[in-house]
């Protein structure tokens, strides 16, 4: 009886520890490509390289096929400093939703950097968990331009920094323009 209890106790903290495990929900593509029983067809297509502020990363457009449905993905994926490879599937609706936040935050970012705070900061969100924003940092400098950013997972060590919008924009919409002519 003893070893029994024993036992129990020391199972309890780890069974407390798997508990408190986050799990991750499937992204879009995870949830396409993750089928049991069925061939999945990739077809890439290479695009522009995106130019970043310390990096260059890699842009493709994915055609993925499943049984007899397909969907289209923008991939960007790009090594870090510390050489860690981060990449992002970003589903063809959330490029385009993309795309419309990037214009509407460019239009605040005319106005944001004129008030009195020392650091502001714009973002808009994808259902899979990637940012898309801006940054005003007035303590480096009092600089009042933006910082333009995007992070694939959701973390700070996978953010790619731009000192306009313009790369991101030119990139999801020719993204966009790409998958129209291959769906």
């Amino acid at each position: 009886m003893k070893k029994l209890l024993l036992l129990i106790a020391l199972m309890m903290p780890m069974a407390s520890f798997a508990q408190g495990e986050e799990k991750k929900d499937k992204t879009t593509f995870e949830k396409f490509t993750s089928s049991i029983g069925s061939i999945v067809k990739f077809i890439d297509y290479k695009m522009p390289v995106l130019e970043t502020s310390y990096e260059r990363a890699q842009v493709t457009v994915r055609k993925v096929t499943n049984n007899n449905s397909s969907q289209c993905f923008l991939k960007i994926e790009f090594t870090n400093y510390n050489k860690r490879e981060y990449s992002a599937f970003i589903a063809y609706e959330d490029v385009v939703e993309l795309a419309k936040a990037l214009e509407q935050l460019k239009t605040l970012a005319e106005n944001d950097g004129t008030g009195d705070a020392n650091y502001l900061e714009n973002k808009f969100r994808t259902k899979d968990r990637l940012y898309l924003g801006y940054y005003i940092d007035k303590n480096k400098n009092g600089d009042k331009a933006p910082t333009w950013f995007i992070s694939l997972e959701g973390y700070t060590s996978s953010n790619l920094f731009f000192k306009s919008a313009e790369p991101l924009l030119e990139t999801f919409n020719t993204a966009i323009n790409k998958i129209k002519e291959i769906q």
